[in-house]
């Protein structure tokens, strides 16, 4: 199986207004980096056909992210409907999946810290930053985990988890020692949805693959 690990860096959290910063993917341990939204895409969606893109909250941000840049700077629609179909077929979604077993969101270092992993920055002080080495830098290194959290999860058939409270859990995965992909997560919340009944506020799934569908 052809994994591929990424993520982007952008200068904030709303969709609409912030500017796409950089993007990096590793593929067979080699480190593509990306200036530009477009070029990106342009290598995502020209991907083999049997490659597997890897993300952690891809699904309800990288992604729509880079649709919503390649609808504002391209008239080529077949490009977005592209990704999206990547981003709702060929994907797994680390955090999404987690979500669709469990009711609620985690963070990735949530994950690393039981591998002894610890992120050197934060994606705040990315945003902020203008310095363009130190953030690709970041966002290697946020990829390289994320490689390493999945790859774990592949090995073990499960994944350790701390919170920031010191709380632990483990995550056993169910199917092959698989983290199951986005079409897999979406078909399983429609039959099995995960409990929620003690949220006062739980996340609504479903809503995170629309932009996908428009």
């Amino acid at each position: 199986m052809l994994y591929v690990y990424l993520d982007i860096e952008t200068t904030g959290l709303d969709i609409d207004k912030c500017n796409f910063t950089c993007g990096v993917a590793i593929c067979n341990n080699v480190v593509f980096t990306f200036e530009t939204a477009v070029s990106m895409v342009v290598y995502l969606t020209t991907l083999p056909k049997d490659a597997i893109v890897v993300t952690f909250n891809g699904l309800a941000f990288d992604l729509p992210f880079l649709a919503k840049k390649i609808a504002q700077a391209s008239a080529d629609v077949a490009l977005t409907q592209k990704l999206a179909h990547l981003a709702t077929h060929n994907h797994i979604d680390i955090m999404y999946a987690f979500a669709c077993t469990f009711g609620y969101f985690t963070s990735l270092q949530s994950f690393a810290t039981p591998l002894k992993i610890t992120k050197t920055w934060s994606g705040a002080a990315a945003a902020a930053s203008t310095d363009l080495p130190k953030i690709i830098e970041y966002c290697t290194q946020d990829v390289k985990v994320l490689q390493q959290v999945h790859q774990h999860a592949l090995t073990n058939g499960k994944l350790d988890r701390v919170t920031q409270r010191g709380h632990t859990s483990t995550w056993t995965l169910l199917h092959s020692n698989q983290i199951p992909l986005v079409s897999q997560c979406s078909a399983n919340i429609q039959t099995m949805p995960p409990d929620q009944n003690w949220m006062d506020n739980p996340p609504n799934l479903a809503d995170l693959s629309k932009w996908a569908s428009m």
